[in-house]
């Protein structure tokens, strides 16, 4: 009797940036905090190399989620791609022999494209899910932090929803407020009020390293053959922390990106609400 072999594969989710630069994205960080995800859990660049695990014969595929051509450094494996999810424009470098699924759309986020993606493929259709007296298993698929993370993908990507931004479709109001209600908001008061949080999180500098604030928004020019770079952060220069924690911080930042002159460009909001 032939006995059955099974190939045994791993999903493995990959963000394609430094695991350092999670705080940078403070509404990032925050939602995965807020709904009980373990940071420690994600798979970042600096912890997998998609080339050396080719090389070995370990990789089979490769998903391309929110762009369809991969960082230049991993530009061969292109190759491997079998599928794509996106909403940007399409520069057709996939294969195109017919073995990459591809779901490109000109939607305002690609989180849209995922929740429709993956309720057709559990057999959810969204007239099924909108229709009166529908009982299936939606929430079951998109329990509650789950549907948070999405949604609120969404709501940053569209400027909440907002009709005057010309990225934003019917299918991102129907996918994100589908989304909202299996994560507990009911109502536009409430999505709303998400959103705000969201973007408050986005541009929270407060618990920033000094570090962390000097490359959060860095800009370099070739000046007159002198290399100048601008650092540009929402906090006091006071509340950068300590005095000489700060300079030594500059002088490891100029030395790294081998610059001449460090700007640094501070901006905030005043508590009488006038901007310094």
């Amino acid at each position: 009797e032939k006995e059955s072999q099974c190939e045994l594969r791993f999903a493995v989710p990959y963000v394609a940036v430094p695991r350092a630069d999670l705080p940078l994205r403070g509404d990032a960080a925050w939602l995965l905090d807020d709904i009980g995800v373990d940071v420690d859990s994600i798979v970042f660049a600096d912890d997998l190399d998609p080339l050396a695990l080719d090389a070995a014969g370990r990789l089979r595929d490769v998903v391309l989620v929110d762009h369809n051509v991969p960082p230049a450094k991993h530009i061969s494996l292109l190759e491997k791609t079998t599928r794509v999810i996106d909403h940007h424009v399409d520069e057709e470098r996939y294969p195109l022999d017919g073995t990459c699924t591809v779901m490109i759309g000109p939607v305002g986020s690609c989180a849209t494209l995922i929740a429709e993606q993956t309720c057709e493929e559990a057999e959810i259709g969204i007239d099924g899910m909108l229709g009166e007296g529908y009982v299936g298993n939606a929430r079951g698929l998109y329990h509650g932090p789950l549907a948070k993370m999405v949604c609120s993908a969404i709501l940053l990507d569209t400027q909440n929803l907002d009709a005057n931004n010309e990225r934003t479709r019917l299918e991102d109001y129907i996918w994100c407020h589908k989304l909202a209600a299996f994560a507990g908001y009911t109502n536009t008061e409430d999505m709303t009020a998400l959103y705000t949080q969201l973007k408050q999180k986005r541009f929270d500098q407060t618990g920033l390293s000094a570090v962390d604030l000097l490359r959060r928004d860095y800009k370099q020019w070739t000046l007159c053959e002198m290399h100048v770079g601008i650092a540009s952060f929402g906090v006091p220069l006071t509340s950068m922390g300590d005095v000489k924690d700060v300079r030594a911080a500059c002088d490891a930042f100029i030395s790294d990106r081998k610059i001449d002159v460090l700007v640094l460009m501070a901006a905030f909001e005043k508590s009488d609400g006038t901007f310094a």
